[in-house]
């Protein structure tokens, strides 16, 4: 059997969410998320959550246009561009 690093990362994602049990209303935040590969992970388990990435780099975001349900900002970690307690 061959593992790679991809199918770890996809198993890791499920383990996480079904321990998590989140509401289908929740919204999630990446910070530092780079091309957004974790967060596309997410979408494809639970399409209902409001998804949102924020990196530094907007190199990192336009990578990825296909991405269209989650939301992208260009924004340092230190000044994130959303109200206190907006996440679950």
């Amino acid at each position: 059997m061959i593992f790679n690093k991809k199918s770890r990362e996809i198993k890791r994602t499920r383990k996480i969410f079904n321990i998590l049990e989140l509401p289908k209303s929740s919204k999630i935040i990446d910070v530092s998320c780079g091309g957004g590969r974790l967060l596309k992970m997410i979408e494809n388990q639970n399409a209902d959550l409001e998804l949102f990435g924020v990196d530094i780099s907007p190199g990192y975001l336009a990578q990825n246009p296909e991405l269209s349900n989650i939301n992208f900002q260009t924004a340092p970690a230190s000044s994130l561009p959303f109200p206190n307690h907006n996440f679950d």
